[in-house]
């Protein structure tokens, strides 16, 4: 009976008194959610929760809002007077419920700042987690954050681990990897499971940016989350239940990293904004959080417009950068997305697709290799693809699996040429709109080996060329769109800036994305581009970067677009699968005058063919009989005729110019319109004026390219036949001065 009274209260409370705060688009927990959730530890990183002491005085205590006396005291380093430079209060806070937070910012080559740690006799000290656990932060990453600052742990616990993959770090630890990841790894309760790999979440792609870090433990598997978005890289096994806590010590410790060899050791601090920190018994719901809706906080990410053309007879190239975590952990999204080019390569125009390299995650794992031979799906359907490698791509392996003796070789041997000394770095000619292109490919592993057959490449500067590489640029550690070169990248730029033809260079290897503009040795522009979505939601989650050609307004739009994504249905969709990136980096029109920029480069075969067809319709016009239709048909016709013999003597005429005008002028055939039947010779010369052939103008010709009339004169011989003869040529003179004038009047475009 009084559980039956519990479960009756328990629903007044819910109907009741359920409370949601929505504060700047933040749901907070409700209060209902909160009484189900065992907190263990909640530390809110403001003044107002200070227990005792002060930041001045070297003694601050932070409480545990849980109420379990899990309070944090701070630990001070070095020998200075005021640590307010290396810890200090903030407004600055995720939302606006939050009444602030803690700034770290301690100097880690001095050892000189402060970081905190639970009290000696806190209960979570000794808590094992047996039911499971959830570790969440809401954090705000520093906008001078940099690779120095790797591995800087957010939290962690400490105490002597058997099992802990790195025993130095305590026996809990999470970490900002060097790609600004979150890494969790741990020991079991028992101390009898060593994780063969960390939990890893994605990208904290930008810095200056709140985060809400959640990271969750059924005893099956360890997930991780960074605003909403769930990591491809879980840890999955039964025997990770719970945290073990060594019952010499299992204090929890918040901004800083320590390392245990000898002696236990300070390694770095911290940097960056703490509001709040829970660890909650169990694995909570996204609705038990302390952010509820984090995917708000991401800012702007993308769309779901459905793939159109920018223009009717605009192209696409198609690059896939670093696929090896989705070829690892979601190799269905890049089979899905592989179906959806073939599906759509008329649609949208796709002449060529390119790999950018970190075709697998793990270079000798032939798993993963196997399940990179899904790309063979391209050649296979007749979409022209090139292969090349990275740095994770073994060139043994690489060789394997699409090199020129696989089955990827074989497939792509009538245009793929791979005659470099590694027999890795490759290129291919695709024809789009008014011109042929290469595309380049240069092996990350063979640079120097195939340096003077690259050059020979470049030798032929009559083809607009891309240039592609696995690492030609870097971005900034906190501002993902912001790119420059590389040093291999630079090495590949001074050979290729003499070559004037070469327009692009793009790569990957970089997580980022974002375009410069470069000055080669001509003056002229190539664009610099980098796209590498890897540690984003889903290993990238079949992210490409599609570069559409627009010869009629002279640009060219890179866009960063998910085929994947773009077959899911609403119901199937998170907030991470988008159509369209959006943002700094990930959409971009690059202005280029394709008829100055590529003046006397080869043409394609399409516009060659379009141009044969013009001929022939020329041809077609010159033989018609101009007697035979009406004035204004036929001098529509004449009007595109001129047009077309403009357009077949100009070199640098544009694809689409060519498309219109065979179009045109086949229109203006078969506009033509005949003249009814002739009336009787004895009807027409009762007519002023004379006959249709009498009126023709002196010296008018029979088609438009001046073959000599066949009309006759009348025989001589009587003065009727004089006079006839004279009316005639008087008749004629008539016409001539008024189909002058009718002619003066025609302008000819």
């Amino acid at each position: 009976m009084k559980n039956v009274k519990k479960r009756v209260l328990s629903t007044l409370l819910l109907a009741g008194i359920t409370i949601t705060n929505v504060v700047s688009g933040t749901s907070v927990v409700s209060a209902y959610v909160k009484e189900r959730v065992n907190v263990i530890a909640e530390w809110k990183f403001d003044s107002s929760n200070i227990e005792s002491g002060s930041i001045a005085d070297n003694n601050l205590v932070l409480k545990d809002v849980s109420g379990n006396g899990n309070n944090l005291r701070i630990n001070t380093y070095g020998n200075v007077d005021d640590y307010s430079k290396y810890i200090s209060f903030s407004d600055d806070k995720m939302y606006d419920s939050a009444k602030g937070s803690v700034v770290i910012n301690g100097d880690s080559v001095n050892k000189i700042g402060a970081d905190f740690i639970t009290v000696d006799n806190a209960p979570i000290n000794k808590e094992e987690f047996e039911n499971g656990y959830t570790i969440e932060l809401v954090y705000k990453l520093p906008s001078d954050w940099t690779v120095s600052d790797s591995w800087m742990s957010l939290l962690s616990r400490q105490g002597d681990s058997k099992s802990m993959d790195e025993p130095e770090l305590g026996t809990m630890n999470v970490a900002v990897s060097n790609c600004k990841e979150i890494q969790f790894l741990s020991a079991n309760k028992d101390d009898s499971h060593k994780m063969d790999s960390a939990s890893w979440s994605v990208s904290m792609d930008k810095g200056g940016v709140w985060y809400h870090i959640a990271i969750v433990n059924d005893n099956k598997t360890i997930r991780t989350f960074v605003n909403g978005a769930e990591a491809f890289r879980d840890y999955v096994s039964g025997d990770m239940v719970g945290l073990y806590a060594d019952p010499n010590d299992g204090r929890f410790r918040v901004g800083s990293s320590w390392w245990k060899e000898e002696n236990q050791l300070l390694d770095k601090f911290a940097r960056g904004n703490y509001q709040e920190i829970r660890i909650s018994e169990g694995a909570l719901d996204k609705s038990q959080w302390l952010v509820t809706n984090p995917e708000e906080y991401v800012g702007e990410y993308g769309n779901n417009d459905e793939f159109s053309l920018n223009g009717e007879s605009n192209y696409n190239m198609v690059f896939l950068p670093d696929t090896q975590n989705t070829i690892k952990f979601r190799k269905n999204v890049m089979d899905t997305a592989m179906d959806w080019i073939i599906e759509n390569k008329n649609k949208a125009n796709i002449i060529s697709v390119a790999n950018l390299g970190d075709i697998v995650e793990n270079g000798n794992n032939e798993e993963q290799w196997n399940n990179a031979l899904l790309f063979n799906k391209l050649p296979s359907a007749g979409i022209n693809l090139l292969m090349q490698p990275g740095n994770h791509d073994w060139p043994e392996y690489f060789d394997k699996y699409f090199g020129g003796d696989s089955e990827y070789g074989k497939l792509t041997k009538d245009y793929v040429v791979r005659t470099s000394p590694s027999g890795r770095s490759s290129y291919m000619v695709n024809d789009g709109g008014s011109y042929k292109y290469m595309t380049l490919a240069i092996d990350y592993h063979s640079f120097d080996t195939d340096l003077s057959w690259v050059e020979e490449v470049l030798s032929n500067t009559n083809i607009p060329t891309i240039v592609t590489s696995h690492d030609l640029q870097n971005c900034s550690d906190t501002a993902p769109s912001d790119i420059k070169l590389s040093e291999k990248g630079k090495e590949v730029w001074n050979v290729v800036k003499k070559y004037n033809q070469v327009f692009m260079m793009i790569g990957g290897h970089s997580h980022g994305s974002g375009d410069e503009i470069l000055i080669n040795d001509f003056g002229n522009e190539v664009f610099n581009v980098l796209a590498d979505y890897q540690f984003a939601y889903n290993g990238g989650n079949a992210l490409f970067k599609f570069a559409e050609f627009d010869e009629n307004t002279n640009k060219i739009y890179l866009s960063t677009f998910s085929p994947y994504a773009a077959t899911l249905s609403e119901d199937e969709r998170t907030f991470f699968d988008v159509n369209y990136l959006t943002g700094d980096g990930n959409y971009s029109e690059l202005n280029i005058n394709f008829t100055e920029r590529f003046a006397g480069m080869e043409k394609s075969d399409l516009i060659n063919k379009s141009l044969e067809e013009l001929k022939s319709l020329v041809e077609k016009a010159e033989s018609l009989n101009k007697d035979k239709y009406t004035y204004e048909s036929f001098n529509a016709l004449e009007e595109v005729v001129y047009k077309a013999k403009a357009i077949l003597i100009d070199k640098n005429i544009n694809y689409n110019i060519v498309l219109d005008t065979v179009k045109t002028l086949q229109n203006a055939i078969d506009n033509l319109k005949i003249i009814e039947d002739k009336p009787s010779n004895d009807e027409e010369s009762n007519k002023p004026g004379g006959s249709q052939e009498n009126n023709k103008p002196n010296g008018s010709q029979d088609n438009i390219f001046g073959n000599n009339s066949n009309n006759n004169l009348p025989k001589t011989g009587d003065s009727s036949s004089v006079l006839y003869t004279l009316l005639s040529l008087l008749a004629a003179l008539g016409g001539v001065i008024k189909y002058g004038k009718r002619r003066d009047n025609i302008r000819v475009n």
